[in-house]
């Protein structure tokens, strides 16, 4: 249905973290793709479905291949691992050096994630790097929405306006820009939004804060595989359900009279 691209600017400040819990309070069917050309974690800290380990064949290398012999777009769920919880996932390269195996796919790849049939795809793409049009920038002309996160700190707020700037202003297309802020407590989270919005009208840049998430080191650790159990409930699963409701209905087309599929468990492992 849509892809969905969710980055950072220097370094990656919680994309992982938000683009699973994302997925997990995903109210259409969902399936998170680790895109990050630095490499990934998924298949060394997370179970299948079956509780065993992930199979390494199968993931974002599996597809590339298959995809130079123009694969529909529904052979990308053929490529994905089904967590336990259920959370489905195409796991990433591991790392850096097996990036040269995707040179000349990323276009190809955008293509195929944005028309998954019935599911959207949440693309943890790490760090966005405006210059490298070769790596996930190929993949974002064909995405609803871009999903810039950071921290509630000065400098993560310089780089963000530095970014939406050059991309506002490159000569390539980008989809809609959405801001989602990290906050450290409370009076971050009710005052981070209002206030970044206001700064980003002041510089007259093309994006806005669709929403918060808080720091939430043990939902994060649950999530990220680190350690095991569930984030339903946690403070963080609560501000991402509503987080992926306003994003669904601001940039998605969400049909309707459709129920909320059954939640799918956040990441455990074995």
């Amino acid at each position: 249905m849509a892809l969905i691209c969710v980055a950072a600017d220097k370094g990656s400040p919680g994309v992982t973290t938000t683009a699973l819990c994302l997925g997990a309070a995903w109210p259409r069917a969902a399936v998170v793709a680790e895109l990050d050309p630095a490499g990934g974690d998924l298949l060394y800290r997370t179970v299948g479905e079956d509780g065993g380990p992930l199979d390494p064949e199968l993931g974002l290398l599996s597809l590339v291949a298959a995809a130079r012999h123009r694969i529909p777009p529904g052979e990308v769920l053929a490529h994905c691992h089904r967590l336990h919880g259920g959370l489905p996932v195409l796991a990433g390269i591991q790392a850096p050096s097996q990036a040269n195996a995707l040179a000349g796919s990323w276009p190809r790849l955008g293509e195929l994630l944005a028309q998954v049939p019935g599911t959207d795809v949440l693309a943890d793409c790490g760090r966005l790097d405006a210059g490298a049009y070769d790596t996930t920038m190929g993949v974002l002309p064909h995405a609803a929405v871009l999903l810039l996160v950071a921290r509630v700190e000065v400098d993560q707020v310089a780089h963000l306006r530095d970014r939406i700037a050059e991309l506002a202003r490159g000569d390539r297309p980008v989809p809609p820009i959405a801001v989602v802020l990290i906050a450290e407590d409370r009076q971050q989270q009710r005052n981070a939004a209002a206030e970044v919005t206001r700064l980003l009208r002041g510089w007259d840049l093309p994006a806005a804060v669709v929403g918060v998430l808080p720091v939430d080191p043990l939902a994060a650790a649950y999530l990220s595989g680190r350690l095991r159990g569930n984030a339903a409930g946690s403070a963080l699963d609560r501000a991402a359900v509503g987080l992926a409701d306003r994003i669904v209905d601001g940039f998605l087309l969400r049909p309707q009279a459709t129920e909320r599929p059954p939640r799918r468990a956040a990441v455990m492992t074995g």
